[in-house]
């Protein structure tokens, strides 16, 4: 019998970017079923009373910099500590992903695609040209795509998939839920193993 994982995300997240690939992976498995949620981080921040890193304590970004490099050379995934193009809104790359979905692709590899480009490629993900790249990149038809993530209730969708992540408890990202149980973080995908 198979397990659901709920992966809650936002796809401007360091993290989720350097926890992506250890997610790619755990979602092979044949006893699981990997349910990909996409939120607005900036509803949950203002939800949780969070601050946004760019509005963070100068002591927690110097920290915040840090583990992300630390990170970024543990598991050897090139990152850019500024970014060309952060933060920036993820409803467009959002929508697209749910569209993705919605066609039946595997949504990991484009989740992937997208964080890398903001992390790795200083990609801008609110253009839709940069986006429909992106996806056909992913094996995918990216101008398709982008028209789907156009059509009405797209927007509406990706507004739900937020207030179902601030109703299950989520604060960050990534997050990951299973029976219950909330992992969050990217260092977290161990105990999230242990516990499946």
């Amino acid at each position: 019998m198979s397990k659901t994982v709920t992966y809650y995300f936002t796809l401007i997240s360091p993290f989720t970017y350097l926890g992506q690939p250890r997610v790619l992976e755990l979602a092979k498995r044949d006893d699981l079923d990997f349910v990909y949620k996409p939120f607005d981080i900036m509803k949950i921040f203002n939800e949780v009373g969070a601050l946004p890193p760019v509005k963070r304590h100068p002591s927690h970004q110097k920290y915040r910099a840090a583990e992300l490099q630390r990170w970024s050379a543990k598991l050897g995934l090139p990152l850019n500590l500024k970014p060309a193009h952060f933060p920036v809104p993820t409803q467009a790359a959002s929508c697209m992903l749910l569209a993705a979905m919605d066609a039946g692709a595997d949504p990991g590899p484009l989740v992937m695609g997208i964080l890398k480009a903001v992390w790795a490629e200083e990609r801008n993900i609110t253009e839709a040209e940069t986006l429909a790249a992106i996806a056909s990149e992913c094996g995918l038809d990216g101008a398709a795509l982008v028209a789907a993530s156009q059509a009405d209730g797209m927007v509406e969708r990706f507004e739900a998939s937020t207030a179902e992540a601030i109703a299950d408890g989520v604060f960050g990202s990534p997050t990951f839920i299973v029976d219950d149980q909330i992992f969050w973080g990217q260092d977290r995908i161990a105990m999230l193993e242990e516990a499946l």
